[in-house]
């Protein structure tokens, strides 16, 4: 401890750092942290509304309808028809009867 305060003059300030980093004024902190939190709530919201869209796309967009057969435009003769198809697992599908028998 005495060879300390032998070597360390009081009067005297040492610096460790650069003077460019103990301004301020040259870089506003907070201007820094208050674009940052604006641009991180810009996209925690954009990510939120595009989670939301893919979540309730259903609302927005029919599913998917794959009709197997009969084949498009395809002339059935018999009074009973089977159709089967592809589509999504909770879509409910509804087939509408028209008759044009001539």
């Amino acid at each position: 401890m005495p060879l300390f305060r032998r070597e360390f003059d009081e009067d005297k300030t040492y610096r460790v750092l650069p003077k460019e980093f103990g301004e301020t004024e040259g870089f506003p902190i907070a201007k820094f942290k208050l674009k940052q939190t604006a641009v991180l709530i810009v996209v925690i919201f954009v990510l939120f509304l595009g989670y939301m869209l893919f979540q309730y796309r259903g609302a927005f967009l029919n599913p998917p309808l794959e009709i197997i057969s009969p084949k498009d435009g395809a002339q059935v003769l018999s009074s009973e028809i089977v159709i089967s198809g592809k589509t999504d697992s909770n879509a409910t599908v509804y087939i509408e009867k028209k008759c044009c028998f001539g």
